[in-house]
């Protein structure tokens, strides 16, 4: 039955369901679907009377209600369950889903491939100066992550910066080292 505003109307097929919007015009006449090509004919609308003394009745419950005893029936256990492994399983491949879709986005793509550059470009610098090595780390974290994000394996320049930063890390600290220990040696070692 179509439902009728001022200017259009919303009508179903019987045959598929499809939902159909059209201009009011359309009233009284017969009209052919384009789904299944069932003829559809759309009758004037009744003017709508309130019914019970303008009151409207509410639509069922979904648990449904026992007019006889007056108590609403309670879903039995199994089909709760039934219900929460569907929602789990509903939300096991959304996850699915958007880790398939994150695995080939070419954006990602590219940012992964360029903090795996930059952590190895940092890496070398580092060997020059020691603040890029702390970027370097930076970077090869940034990749790692975004490796294990697509599910990917972590690309070889992101560990080749890595390993360079730690390199020039722990060389800088047996250099501070040694200074503090010679310091030491002649400070201590020093004839009064």
């Amino acid at each position: 039955m179509p439902t009728q505003s001022s200017e259009s109307i919303r009508f179903q097929c019987p045959g598929c369901q499809r939902t159909y919007r059209g201009p009011s015009r359309f009233l009284g006449k017969k009209l052919r679907c384009a789904g299944c090509q069932t003829e559809i004919f759309l009758s004037p609308a009744p003017p709508a009377e309130p019914a019970y003394g303008g009151l409207e009745l509410a639509p069922p419950s979904p648990r449904g209600l026992d007019l006889a005893s007056g108590s609403e029936e309670r879903p039995s256990p199994s089909s709760r369950r039934a219900r929460s492994e569907q929602a789990g399983a509903g939300r096991a491949s959304r996850r699915q889903r958007i880790v398939e879709r994150e695995s080939r986005d070419p954006l990602l793509l590219m940012q992964l491939q360029n903090a795996a550059n930059m952590a190895l470009v940092w890496g070398v610098l580092g060997l020059m100066f020691l603040i890029p090595a702390f970027f370097a780390l930076r970077n090869a974290d940034a990749a790692r992550y975004l490796a294990r994000r697509m599910r990917r394996p972590v690309p070889g320049q992101a560990t080749a910066g890595r390993l360079l930063a730690w390199w020039v890390l722990g060389s800088f600290f047996c250099f501070l080292l040694f200074l503090l220990f010679g310091f030491a040696a002649i400070v201590l070692g020093a004839p009064a």
